[in-house]
C-alpha cells in the first residue's frame, strides 16, 4: 500500500516545501521593504510647503504636499506657472487616486534640498500601468519641457531599465528649491503613488524587489512545470488547464508588477498598452475552465460557469481586435466570478467533496490580496508594500494550495483503482463460479426453449387469425370514420373538407375532357336576423330546409352539394353550361322564395343570394379560380339587393 500512495506523498512533500521556502524569504523581504518605506513615512515639509529630500530615507508624497490640474484642453507653461488662475485643486482623498478619469492629469510638487550637497534623486512611481507619465521641471521662472517621459506608450531607456516602475532621475543643486510638474494619462484609475528616493536607497529596494518577485515567479513556473509533466504523465485535463491557468496568472502579474513591460515585451508598444487587461481576461477565462473540471460541476453548475467562459472568452477576443468591453461590465462579471466560484467550492464541501476546501482556501487568499490591490488602486488604503507584495504571495500560496488539493486527487484516484481492481478480481471469481453454473442451467434451458418455441408457434398462428379479423374492423371503422368526416352532421350534406377535394377531382376530369364546370354559391339571406329573433335552434330549422330544397334540384350523378359555411351552400355541376346554369339557380331561388319554415308557431320567410360561375378548367386556370368568381357574383347579388341571382363566366 505504501509503495502505491509513494509518488502522491513526494508530490505532496514538494509542494509542501516550496510552500513553506518562498512564503518565509518572501515575507522576510516584503517586512524589510516595509521598514525601509516606513522610516520616513511623514514627508518632511519645509515651512513654505517644499517636500524636503535627503540622501539619507527616502519620502513618501502624501495628497495633502501636492495639487492637481485636469487637462481638458492644450496647457501651455504659462497655464502651470500661473497661480492665480485657480485651477489647481487639491486631492481630496487621503491617498493618490483620481478615479477614473479621461483626461490627462497635472500633478504640481514643490520640492527642496535641505542639505549643503549635491543630491541625486528618484522620483518612483509605484503603478506601473500608466498609459504615459511626462515629469517638466521649474527652472528660472521657466519650465524644461520634456525632461523625461515613461509609460507603457513609451519605449524603454537604454539605461536604468532595472525599474519596472516609472521612475525619473534628477539632481538637486545644495539648498535648491523648484517645482516639479507631473502629466500623467492612464486608460485604467488615476493611481500615482510617490516615493523619492535618493538614487542609491533606489537601488537597494530595487535589488530587494527582484528578488521577491524571483523568488515567486520561480515559484509559480515550478508549478507549471511540475504540473505540465503531471499532465504527460496522467493525461488528465485538470492538470493541464490548471497549467494554463498558472501561465495565466504568471502572465497578469507580470503586466502588474511592471516587470512584463519593462523587460518582455518592451518594444511591442500595442501589446504593452492592452497586456494588463488581457492579463486579467486570460486569468478569469481559464480559471473558470479549471473550476469546470477540479470541482467537478454538477449541470446547473455547469450552465453557470459555461456562460462565464464564454463571456471571458469574448472579452479576450474583442481586446485582441481592437475593441474593448467596458470595464465596469468586466468589474461586475469579475466580482460574480469570484462570487459564484466561492460558493460553489463551499457547496460541493459541505456536500462532501473534501478536495472543495482547499479550493476554498485558495480562493479566499486569491480574493484578499486582489481586494486588498484593488482598494489601494481606487485610493481606499494606502500605499505599501505589503499589500503589494502581498497579492503576488496571495497568488502562490493559493497555487500551491490547489496544487496540494491536486496531489490529494492523486491518493484519492489511486485509492479508487485499487478498490476498484479489488472488486473487479472478485467479480472474476464469482464469474469464473457461475459459468459453471450456467453451463449446465445452458442445457435446461434449451430444452425449456425448445418446448417453449412449439408453444409459441401455435400462439403465433392462433393470435394471426385475430389480427386479420381486427384488421378488418379497423379497415371497415376507418371507412366509416371517413364518410363521417366528409358528412355535415346537421344538414347531412357533404362538408367544406368534400367539396374541396371534390372540386379537384372533377376539376381534372374537365380539364381532359375539355368540358365546363359550374358552381352554385347560395348565402341565407338575412340569416344572423333569424338567429338573433327566433333563436339558434329555429336557424339550424332553416339550414335543414334549405339543404331539403337544394337536394330536389340535383339529380345527376356527377353533381354535389356541400355545406359550404355557416348559412352558405355550394353546387358543383361538372358539364353544365352557362344557360342551364342560370335556369338552374333561378329554380333554385324561386322554390325557397315560395316556400317557409315554421317554428313554434311562428312562420318564417326566407330568401337566398345565388353566385354563378362557369370556367372551362385548364393548367392556367385552377380549381380556386372558379370559387374566387362565384364568391364575386354571390357579393354582387348581395350587394344588389339579396333575393337574386348573379353570374360570371370565363371560357
Amino acid at each position: 500500500m505504501d509503495l502505491r500512495f509513494k509518488e502522491a506523498a513526494v508530490t505532496k512533500r514538494f509542494y509542501i516545501s516550496l510552500l513553506a521556502t518562498t512564503l518565509v524569504i518572501c515575507a522576510l523581504l516584503t517586512i524589510n521593504q516595509y521598514l525601509v518605506i516606513s522610516t520616513n513615512s511623514g514627508s518632511p515639509v519645509t515651512n513654505k510647503g517644499d517636500i524636503s529630500l535627503s540622501n539619507y530615507s527616502p519620502v513618501v508624497v502624501k495628497a495633502e504636499h501636492i495639487s492637481y490640474l485636469e487637462e481638458n484642453s492644450s496647457i501651455n507653461k504659462n497655464d502651470l506657472l500661473n497661480s492665480t488662475l485657480g485651477q489647481w485643486k487639491t486631492i481630496e482623498s487621503k491617498h493618490l487616486s483620481l478615479g477614473r478619469k479621461d483626461t490627462a492629469i497635472w500633478y504640481r510638487i514643490p520640492i527642496k534640498n535641505t542639505n549643503a550637497t549635491t543630491i541625486d534623486q528618484v522620483l518612483e512611481i509605484q503603478w506601473p500601468n500608466l498609459y504615459s507619465a511626462e515629469l517638466y521641471r521649474y527652472n528660472t521662472n521657466l519650465l524644461s519641457y520634456a525632461v523625461q517621459h515613461r509609460g507603457l506608450s513609451t519605449q524603454p531607456i537604454p539605461n536604468r531599465t532595472s525599474s519596472p516602475t516609472p521612475a525619473f532621475y534628477f539632481t538637486l543643486a545644495p539648498h535648491e528649491s523648484t517645482v516639479l510638474y507631473l502629466r500623467v494619462k492612464t486608460s485604467y484609475f488615476q493611481y500615482v503613488p510617490m516615493t523619492f528616493w535618493a538614487e542609491a536607497l533606489f537601488q537597494q529596494q530595487l535589488q530587494s524587489k527582484i528578488i521577491i518577485y524571483s523568488l515567486c515567479f520561480g515559484a509559480l513556473s515550478a508549478m507549471l512545470i511540475f504540473n505540465l509533466f503531471l499532465f504527460l504523465k496522467l493525461r488528465s485535463k485538470t492538470h493541464v488547464f490548471y497549467s494554463m491557468y498558472i501561465l495565466s496568472i504568471n502572465f497578469y502579474q507580470l503586466c502588474v508588477t511592471g516587470y512584463g513591460q519593462n523587460l518582455l515585451w518592451l518594444n511591442n508598444i500595442p501589446l504593452k498598452l492592452i497586456s494588463y487587461e488581457l492579463s486579467i481576461y486570460l486569468a478569469f477565462l481559464f480559471c473558470n475552465v479549471f473550476i469546470r473540471y477540479f470541482l467537478h460541476l454538477k449541470r446547473n453548475l455547469k450552465r453557470v460557469n459555461s456562460i462565464l467562459i464564454i463571456y471571458w472568452s469574448m472579452a479576450t477576443l474583442s481586446l485582441l481586435i481592437g475593441y474593448s468591453i467596458p470595464q465596469q461590465v468586466s468589474e461586475v462579471v469579475a466580482a460574480l466570478s469570484y462570487m459564484i466560484a466561492l460558493f460553489t467550492g463551499y457547496y460541493l464541501f459541505i456536500r462532501g467533496y473534501r478536495n472543495a476546501l482547499y479550493f476554498c482556501i485558495a480562493w479566499v487568499l486569491f480574493t484578499l490580496s486582489g481586494t486588498a490591490l484593488l482598494l489601494m488602486v481606487i485610493g481606499f488604503l494606502p500605499y505599501s508594500p505589503i499589500i503589494e507584495y502581498g497579492q503576488m504571495l496571495g497568488f502562490v500560496t493559493a497555487v500551491l494550495t490547489i496544487s496540494l488539493a491536486l496531489a490529494g486527487n492523486l491518493n484519492v484516484e489511486r485509492l479508487h483503482r485499487i478498490v476498484a481492481q479489488e472488486k473487479a478480481l472478485q467479480l472474476e471469481k464469482q464469474v469464473s463460479n457461475e459459468r459453471a453454473a450456467k453451463l449446465a442451467a445452458h442445457k435446461a434451458l434449451l430444452k425449456a426453449q425448445d418446448e417453449q418455441n412449439a408453444l409459441l408457434e401455435q400462439k403465433v398462428i392462433h393470435r394471426t387469425h385475430e389480427l386479420e379479423f381486427l384488421a378488418h374492423q379497423l379497415e371497415t371503422a376507418n371507412q366509416q370514420l371517413s364518410e363521417i368526416s366528409l358528412t355535415d352532421p346537421l344538414t347531412n350534406l357533404n362538408n367544406r373538407r368534400f367539396l374541396d377535394q371534390n372540386l379537384e377531382m372533377v376539376s381534372k376530369s374537365a380539364t381532359r375532357a375539355n368540358s365546363t364546370l359550374s358552381m352554385l354559391l347560395i348565402d341565407i339571406d338575412h340569416f344572423k336576423n333569424i338567429n338573433d329573433t327566433y333563436g339558434h335552434l329555429a336557424g339550424d330549422t332553416c339550414l335543414v330546409n334549405i339543404a331539403g330544397i337544394l337536394k330536389k334540384h340535383i339529380n345527376r350523378a356527377t353533381d354535389s352539394i356541400a355545406r359550404y359555411g355557416g348559412e352558405e351552400f355550394a353546387i358543383v355541376l361538372p358539364g353544365t353550361h352557362e344557360k342551364d346554369l342560370v335556369i338552374i339557380a333561378e329554380a333554385l331561388r324561386k322554390d325557397v322564395a315560395d316556400s317557409h319554415v315554421s317554428f313554434n308557431g311562428h312562420k318564417i320567410k326566407l330568401t337566398v343570394s345565388i353566385g354563378c360561375a362557369t370556367v372551362r378548367p385548364s393548367e392556367f386556370i385552377p380549381p380556386d379560380c372558379l370559387i374566387a368568381l362565384t364568391d364575386k357574383a354571390l357579393y354582387r347579388a348581395k350587394n344588389n339587393g339579396r333575393n337574386r341571382c348573379e353570374c360570371s363566366f370565363t371560357l
